[in-house]
This record gives structure tokens, C-alpha cells and sequence, in this order.
């Protein structure tokens, strides 16, 4: 009967988005990931080589040259910019007011005004002594922020609602065909 076949219909969709927001959940987890392993790389970058404020711009434009949209931000304790990607030109990322240990990570709008999600990770640094190419490291805890462009998850969250929509539709469509049938 036609009325036996709506709760069927129900769990069928129900079951069709459970499946879209685990891999929603899986694909964000691999851009947490993949934000965490470029912070790790930076701020092991910044606590063992980096002497100066120089140093640490210099650090942040070798990880630029990637085909992928990335911003970093490196905050001094008293919050003034030490060091920021050329992307985001006079803009900052913003950060959320504490950082601890373990990363903060969130949702924004970039520069650019795509989606994108950030990482913002604390960092301890030591004094530096001062050098001819720029100011020494003020001792202290400073913030790391690293974000990433959106856009690839996007296209492929796009393509997976499509296609779970056109699954849904057409076994709606064959149910009810075969119900009148």
C-alpha cells in the first residue's frame, strides 16, 4: 500500500544525509589535519631557526609558493603582527582570544571573501639577541594562525550532495512507480 512505503521513504533520506555529514565530518577532519601538520611545520620553524622578526617573514613566504590558497599570521604576546602571508595584504585572520596548547579551530571568510577554516596554536618563544636584519624575538607566548581556502571541500561536498540527492530522487521516483504499479 501507498501509505507503508512513506516511512520507508523517511529512513531512506534520513540514511542519506547520515551518510552525507560523515563524510562532511571526514573530509574536515583531513583539513584540521592538514592545517595542524602546516602549523606543526611552522612553529617548529619559528621555535628552532628563526632569530628575528626578519627571519620569521622570511619563513612565512617559502610556504606561499604552493598552488593552494594558505594564510599564516604570527602574532607577538602583546598581539601586534610579527609576520603574515602576502595573501592576506593588510588584513588579519581572526583569532580567538585565548589560545592554549591545543589548537583552536574554526570557520571564517578569507580575504578573498571564500570560505575557509583556520587553526590558531599558542607558541612559547625565547629571546632573541638582536641582529642587523631586524629586531630580536620578544620572549613570551605568541599566536600562530594558519588558514586554508575551502574551495576543494566545497566542490566535493557539492558533488556528493548531488549525487545522494539524484540516489534519493530516483528511488523515491521507482517506489512510487512501483507502488502504483
Amino acid at each position: 500500500s501507498s501509505t507503508s512505503i512513506w516511512p520507508k521513504r523517511v529512513v531512506f533520506g534520513a540514511g542519506a544525509l547520515a551518510l552525507y555529514l560523515h563524510v562532511r565530518s571526514a573530509l574536515l577532519r583531513a583539513v584540521d589535519e592538514s592545517l595542524a601538520t602546516k602549523a606543526e611545520v611552522l612553529a617548529q620553524m619559528a621555535e628552532s631557526e628563526a632569530d628575528d622578526a626578519q627571519e620569521l617573514s622570511e619563513l612565512f613566504s617559502d610556504f606561499e609558493r604552493t598552488e593552494r590558497a594558505w594564510f599564516f599570521e604570527l602574532c607577538r604576546p602583546d598581539g601586534t603582527v610579527a609576520a603574515r602571508s602576502a595573501r592576506l595584504g593588510a588584513q588579519h585572520l581572526p583569532v580567538p582570544a585565548s589560545t592554549g596548547p591545543s589548537p583552536a579551530y574554526w570557520n571564517l571568510t578569507l580575504p578573498d571573501g571564500r570560505a575557509g577554516r583556520a587553526l590558531a596554536l599558542g607558541l612559547e618563544l625565547v629571546e632573541s639577541e638582536p641582529s642587523a636584519e631586524g629586531p630580536p624575538i620578544a620572549p613570551g607566548r605568541w599566536t600562530l594562525a594558519v588558514a586554508l581556502d575551502l574551495h576543494d571541500l566545497e566542490s566535493v561536498l557539492a558533488a556528493v550532495r548531488l549525487s545522494l540527492g539524484g540516489v534519493v530522487l530516483s528511488s523515491l521516483l521507482l517506489a512510487s512507480a512501483l507502488v502504483t504499479w
